[in-house]
């Protein structure tokens, strides 16, 4: 399918008629005005390219036709990191590579590329950990990758403190919204597992973290006064 050319011509047609005007008309306006045979899925796609909009209730898609075809008919050999590059180089567009690695995903397209790869933004759960984002490609794979809820947590207050630790306060590892995470010092996240404080219960959970920090309170005021008996 070979790429349509528009003149500035036909550019500012679509730009002075496009308010308005529903995308069959205005195909049929831009033909008769220019004796053209471009469809109603090249004209939205032209128009979507360049943030143009009708005001109509109709948006055009995000992935109009000619460009879904396009992806349908050259995916094989050409994962989303490739075709994110053919796309935008052959029509003006501007999309992402994880755009494109979520719509194979959800279209069913194979590139037949044996590859592991995935975008940044990735998003996994590990199973017996939690979730992980990516958040670069560089060469080593540990720093690629990072703790969702610690990402959520430090986002909102700033990087976490040294000798503390991001715990979950209902207990489920899949919940990593900001009022499930609590900041919680080593110690005490040891002592809550040794005496079994963690609940799935956020209240009960935070109960359990002041009960830890009197243990260790109390169990350190002790071990100071053996020492001074001692002495």
């Amino acid at each position: 399918m070979s790429r349509i050319f528009y003149t500035e011509e036909m550019l500012q047609f679509l730009r002075d008629h496009v308010e308005g005007t529903p995308l069959q008309a205005l195909t049929d306006q831009f033909n008769a005005r220019f004796g053209t045979d471009i469809s109603k899925n090249s004209i939205a796609a032209c128009v979507h390219r360049r943030g143009l909009g009708n005001g109509l209730l109709h948006k055009p898609s995000v992935f109009p036709e000619e460009i879904r075809q396009f992806m349908a008919d050259n995916c094989k050999g050409n994962r989303a990191r490739e075709m994110v590059v053919l796309l935008n180089e052959k029509f003006g567009t501007n999309y992402t590579e994880k755009q494109i690695y979520s719509y194979y995903r959800k279209h069913g397209l194979r590139s037949g590329v044996a590859s592991r790869y995935v975008p940044i933004g990735t998003l996994i759960f590990r199973k017996d950990s939690w979730y992980y984002e990516k958040v670069a490609d560089g060469p080593n794979s540990n720093e690629n990758w990072k703790s969702k809820h610690i990402m959520v947590w430090e986002e909102a207050n700033g990087p976490v403190p040294e000798g503390h630790m991001v715990i979950f306060l209902d207990g489920d590892r899949r919940n990593y919204k900001l009022e499930n995470l609590a900041l919680c010092p080593y110690d005490v996240g040891l002592e809550m597992n040794h005496k079994n404080l963690r609940f799935d219960n956020a209240q009960l959970t935070e109960t359990g973290m002041l009960i830890a920090k009197v243990n260790l309170q109390t169990r350190r005021r002790q071990k100071k006064r053996g020492a001074s008996d001692e002495t």
